[in-house]
């Protein structure tokens, strides 16, 4: 689905719209990340850890659950990379802060 949208999609609005919990534009975005490269893949990966941080995590766990095996994994390195920490510190960090989200995301 997100692929076939690409070439037309308003990436400023589905993020606006993901931003105020629209779960089809949060799933959008969760699913768009493994399209990105380079400087597109960067500023992706800091608009999921925004998106992280200003939803409940709850919410966020909510969408991700919806999400395929690879998806999740996707999102997860994102964080990871957008964090800038060592993976156990961005684990414990995730587990503290994130738990819900944390859990759904490495499963």
């Amino acid at each position: 689905m997100v692929r076939r949208h690409l070439s037309t999609m308003n990436y400023a609005k589905v993020v606006e719209r993901s931003l105020n919990g629209d779960s089809d534009a949060i799933h959008m975005l969760c699913t768009l990340g493994k399209w990105t490269d380079g400087a597109g893949a960067q500023s992706h990966a800091s608009i999921m850890w925004l998106l992280l941080h200003t939803m409940a995590d709850s919410d966020f766990a909510c969408a991700a659950c919806c999400l395929g095996k690879s998806d999740r994994t996707h999102v997860l390195n994102d964080f990871e990379f957008e964090a800038g920490m060592e993976t156990p510190a961005f684990k414990a960090y995730m587990r503290r802060w994130f738990p819900e989200s944390y859990k759904v995301l490495k499963n």
